[in-house]
């Protein structure tokens, strides 16, 4: 173990536990250099100090002067150079000299394969009759002469294993010193396409997590590995945020395009064989990707076909969406569906703010929520289906993984959802507005104003304190609308608050000379709610002064009210849970 800051660089020599050797122990070198980890062996081939451990000098540029002082109870007596070998002399206390000749060592190649599943990675503990008995190692072995790495750990995982095997990104490289040889060991992500491994030589192997790793005895070279694996797999990339070409580079017979259609539609796949894509690629890519899925925790249904869904997140937390089919002419089913677990905007009236915000979703959680519910509930046809980003969250507190999801989504070799079919609902964060402008999938915009005075909206709206109303209808006015576009004005009605003729007069002002549609959505009460719904008779005059100044209002009829999957009380009912 050492530490270098420069050039010229003082390093200071480590001993096994980690402690300096000595009080004397830094010492200078002059040039580039690498280190290696080296134990000092007595003639035995047995470490001459239970603390020998130490790291020298492995590789250097020949005929470069090095002087160590006293290191421990060892004296370096001398290092000599050559073009091709590096002799290291130490004396030890008894004075006893060992010497060794680094480059005249054999150096053993080695490959070793990662194989990770839904979280978990491929482990295999080493028989009775090998090489470091009973320890566990990433599975692989020799590079035989004429063999590149990815040959070789395809040969060994078929020998070992009986599985047809594909390296993919390296990792890393770590070596160890034996007594005349220096082992290398190479470890590759690796991918394969089975779920069937059969034991030959090892004694026994496991899928296991990086924590119940730490805890089993590895060989020495495969243990220096595990500090490093731990962001490799929790960087592995979800399935369902993969797009076409992430798949065309796979040893698979399906296309890339054949493959994004079935993990996005798995329903055609079911229905459909010529839709399948096999039991090997589905092994492929369950090593290649992280497959893990949403689980649907509860469905609860509401008398008017509504069904409120919640989800469990991999990581215990829960979010909703909401399924909302319209028998109309043309049958087509809403989905809103969330985007953060919680919120942090801290609307007055919305139930969702009293979580707080737990973290955002990955564009992975996103999609899943639309192909879970519609698996499940359905419709199959992807132009019977609307989507809106109404549910949990700010969807302008996580637009990088907005827009990614309805790139997605809107994908054509997928559920190819037209982006126009989408409705992005904000409370305001107009900073974040450009990004959705340049979207090259541009989905609708909705905004919610829910007050005509920044008095008022600031009550409601902690976010109209930097985003004010004026600032909002200019944005509004300078926005470059498509052909037919018009931006959804979102009030929700609170009677004694908001709902006078005054702020019915001042709603028309602002929406007026904006292509505009004014939604009217009439408060839905939570338990121990402060805020109360206007009548019926109090909703419709607010109507009627906006529709005599000229405005184009729709209003929201609530939907699943009955069972809390109504606007403003996703999560209501069970706030608790996410705690």
């Amino acid at each position: 173990m050492y530490s270098r800051d420069s050039r010229f660089s003082p390093f200071r020599v480590l001993d096994s536990r980690g402690i300096p050797a000595s009080p004397h122990s830094e010492f200078s070198i002059l040039g580039d250099s690498r280190f290696s980890p080296f134990r000092v062996l007595d003639s035995r081939g047995i470490p001459a100090s239970p603390h020998s451990e130490f790291s020298i000098l492995a590789e250097f540029r020949p005929r470069i002067p090095v002087l160590f002082p006293l290191v421990g109870t060892w004296e370096m007596r001398q290092i000599s150079f050559s073009h091709c070998a590096i002799g290291i002399s130490a004396r030890h206390k008894s004075n006893s000299t060992y010497q060794y000749n680094i480059y005249d060592m054999k150096t053993i190649e080695v490959v070793a394969a990662l194989i990770i599943k839904r979280g978990l990675f491929f482990a295999a503990q080493r028989g009775e009759s090998m090489a470091h008995a009973m320890s566990w190692e990433f599975p692989g072995g020799k590079v035989e002469p004429g063999e590149c790495h990815r040959e070789a750990l395809a040969r060994e995982l078929f020998e070992e294993f009986k599985i047809k095997a594909y390296a993919t990104d390296f990792i890393a490289t770590r070596e160890t010193i034996e007594p005349e040889r220096i082992i290398k060991v190479h470890l590759y992500k690796t991918i394969v396409e089975s779920d069937t491994f059969t034991r030959t030589e090892h004694a026994q192997f496991q899928w296991i997590s990086l924590a119940q790793a730490y805890d089993l005895t590895w060989t020495q070279a495969d243990r220096a590995f595990l500090d490093l694996i731990g962001g490799v797999v929790e960087s592995q990339k979800s399935l369902y945020e993969a797009l076409p070409e992430d798949f065309d580079a796979l040893p698979t017979r399906p296309r890339g395009a054949h493959i994004f259609r079935a993990v996005q539609k798995p329903w055609d796949a079911a229905q459909n064989p010529h839709h399948s894509i096999g039991h090997k690629t589905i092994q492929i890519l369950e090593t290649e990707f992280d497959a893990s899925k949403l689980e649907i925790d509860d469905a609860i249904h509401a008398p008017d076909g509504t069904t409120r869904i919640i989800f469990r997140l991999h990581d215990g937390l829960k979010i909703e969406t909401i399924h909302m089919p319209r028998d109309v002419k043309s049958p087509r089913v809403t989905l809103c569906i969330s985007s953060q677990v919680g919120c942090a905007m801290n609307c007055a009236f919305c139930a969702t703010a009293t979580l707080g915000l737990r973290r955002n979703l990955t564009a992975s959680e996103i999609v899943q929520q639309v192909i879970c519910a519609v698996d499940a509930f359905g419709p199959s046809q992807s132009h019977a289906i609307n989507i809106v980003f109404m549910g949990m969250g700010e969807a302008l507190m996580n637009t990088d993984n907005v827009l990614r999801a309805i790139d997605i989504l809107s994908h054509p070799n997928g559920l190819a959802i037209p982006p126009v079919r989408m409705t992005l609902s904000t409370s305001g964060i107009l900073s974040e507005l450009p990004k959705i402008q340049n979207a090259p999938n541009r989905p609708n915009i909705a905004i919610s104003i829910n007050a005509t005075t920044d008095e008022t909206r600031s009550k409601l709206m902690p976010i109209n304190k930097k985003f004010p109303l004026a600032s909002i209808r200019q944005t509004l006015a300078d926005w470059p609308y498509r052909s037919h576009e018009k931006v959804l004005l979102e009030y929700v009605l609170l009677s004694g608050i908001n709902d006078t003729d005054g702020d019915a007069r001042r709603l028309a002002q602002f929406a007026l000379r904006l292509p505009h549609n004014i939604n009217i959505i009439p408060y839905n009460e939570t338990p121990r709610d402060t805020f109360h719904a206007p009548t019926p008779d109090d909703v419709q005059r607010f109507i009627r002064i906006l529709q005599d100044a000229g405005c184009l209002v729709t209003l929201r009829v609530a939907r699943g009210v009955q069972v809390g999957g109504a606007c403003g009380q996703l999560l209501a009912k069970r706030a608790k849970q996410n705690d």
